[in-house]
């Protein structure tokens, strides 16, 4: 981004020559504020989160969202790729948030404007299933047209898009189909070949894909043919700073709830408690390691926040030093 910002057709009025080192001095590409008039480092500390302790209360953090520095920059960027019809790979291991990501945009979408269909993919999903998930909000448009209601767009959520297995000759039907969906704009009708119709491609317009990917479980490596269509953005985990903040606010809404009235001691409890939550984390991800025969011993945010929810239905009388 830094060679291309500032550029302009006349050599004499370009900013490129203090543009661009100023930009690599910041270490990592920036986002613009447009509100605030000011380039805003991705780094930043994310905005004022406060974490109402009924949120948390009976164990109810499965729904909860935090947000990061992480977060920030994912949403952002994949908020921009679907406004401009882009079809997305969200990627990344356990514990990444992909399909909060994603669930957290296509709620944001106004359904006046956008249609979604959604799906998680399993290892018995097939091409039919693909097909009825794709073609449900859809409608006949003209003679082998189909799309969303017109004046509006669909969005097909696909999550776990690597959970489908090969068939005996290497293929992946399912995928194959979301291939020919992105790369064509269509299919072809089974039910037209079979009845003997001379136009047996169906079109599909005003669709696209958004698909969610844990590399490491895939059943089968996607495809290249199905990978070169998509904008690909990895979800990296959250980082100890991420992590500390998410665990700090749990930690602070319980025991605000707990007290009724929060206090400078109970800030600085809730720190050492997400210092504390963190380095359990790092200890165990370092000491006990996964192996072929132990696959499900690969940790992540994920499992901390199980143990967090547990805490979080303990009542204060119960607690033993």
């Amino acid at each position: 981004a830094g060679p291309a910002s500032g550029g302009t057709a006349r050599r004499a009025q370009r900013m490129r020559v203090a543009w661009a080192p100023w930009l690599r001095e910041g270490g990592s590409a920036e986002r613009t504020s447009l509100r605030e008039r000011e380039v805003i480092g991705w780094s930043a500390p994310p905005p004022l989160f406060s974490l109402p302790a009924s949120s948390v209360a009976a164990g109810g953090l499965a729904g909860v969202f935090v947000p990061t520095a992480e977060s920030v920059r994912t949403t952002c960027v994949l908020g921009l790729l679907v406004s401009f019809r882009a079809n997305v790979l969200l990627a990344g291991g356990d514990g990444s948030a992909k399909t909060t990501y994603a669930q957290q945009l296509l709620g944001d979408l106004s359904p006046a404007q956008v249609v979604v269909a959604r799906s998680r993919f399993t290892g018995a999903t097939e091409a039919a299933d693909v097909r009825r998930l794709v073609e449900k909000p859809l409608a006949t448009r003209s003679l082998g047209v189909q799309g969303p209601p017109l004046g509006r767009r669909a969005v097909v959520f696909a999550d776990d898009v690597g959970m489908p297995g090969a068939d005996e000759y290497g293929a992946v039907p399912a995928l194959e189909l979301l291939r020919s969906l992105v790369s064509l704009g269509g299919w072809h009708d089974p039910h037209a070949a079979a009845s003997g119709r001379s136009r047996t491609f169906r079109e599909i317009h005003d669709v696209q894909l958004l698909a969610a990917l844990n590399p490491g479980a895939a059943a089968t490596p996607l495809s290249q043919r199905l990978v070169r269509h998509l904008a690909v953005l990895v979800c990296s985990p959250p980082s100890r700073a991420g992590m500390r903040r998410i665990f700090g606010s749990f930690a602070e809404a319980l025991l605000s709830g707990a007290s009724q009235s929060p206090t400078r001691e109970l800030r600085t409890v809730a720190g050492s408690l997400a210092d504390a939550s963190v380095d359990i984390l790092e200890t165990v991800s370092a000491q006990i390691r996964p192996s072929p025969t132990r696959p499900e011993l690969a940790w992540s945010v994920r499992d901390l926040v199980r143990v967090w929810a547990g805490v979080a239905t303990a009542h204060p009388d119960d607690a033993r030093p």
